[in-house]
């Protein structure tokens, strides 16, 4: 009940962040952890944050305190399903276009379980909706096609895709499962020229890691 009436008094927060709604998003971000963490609050703890998220989308960031609770709400598989339908009805995305992180989260959760089946689906679902994706989104979606397949061609294809539709910037640990892909495969060319094309596009700021020289070897 005290979670219902802290989230109706933001509904009438429309202005741009400051100062006094930040510690309000705090507080509130600090219960709704902790209900999440509870089976017998979990649901509501979801369906708290979707409401959230849906009446103060323009302060939702990678840190944001709502976000965080949705991350906690859906770390499990079972229960990241659950959380999008939820935040879906809530929060209809052909009328209030998601954050990217949303996906993001989702993605992180279904790769980390190797689920691509699902993964896939939100992916497309965030295409559908046309949000732009962020770095993390194809990285994901690259490390979950690695966990199933191993398909190079498709990793590759999300590689380049990022970077000529989106303007993406991959990061050490968007080569990194491809490279390794190479490497289980025996493609010595194409694990040697995404290591090449990951030192260029680093240029050189970041050392590779023992996993991708370990699939060079």
């Amino acid at each position: 009940a005290c979670g219902d009436l802290a989230l109706c008094a933001l509904e009438g927060l429309r202005h741009p962040p400051n100062e006094g709604l930040q510690q309000a998003l705090d507080a509130i971000g600090d219960a709704l952890c902790a209900w999440c963490d509870r089976e017998d609050t979990r649901v509501g703890a979801l369906a708290a944050v979707a409401r959230l998220i849906r009446h103060v989308p323009h302060v939702i960031t990678a840190t944001s305190p709502h976000l965080v609770c949705w991350r906690r709400c859906a770390e499990a598989a079972e229960r990241a399903t659950k959380a999008y339908e939820m935040l879906q009805k809530e929060f209809p995305f052909d009328v209030h276009k998601p954050s990217p992180h949303i996906f993001n989260v989702l993605l992180h959760i279904y790769a980390a379980k190797g689920d691509k089946k699902r993964a896939d689906y939100i992916f497309e679902d965030m295409k559908r909706y046309e949000v732009r994706p962020i770095e993390g989104v194809y990285t994901e979606m690259i490390k979950v096609n690695f966990l199933t397949s191993k398909c190079t061609k498709t990793m590759s294809n999300l590689l380049k895709e990022m970077r000529e539709t989106y303007g993406l910037v991959p990061r050490l640990r968007t080569f990194a499962p491809l490279i390794a892909a190479y490497g289980d495969a025996g493609d010595k060319v194409g694990a040697v020229e995404t290591y090449r094309d990951m030192r260029s596009t680093l240029r050189s700021t970041i050392d590779a890691t023992e996993e991708i020289f370990c699939a060079l070897l």
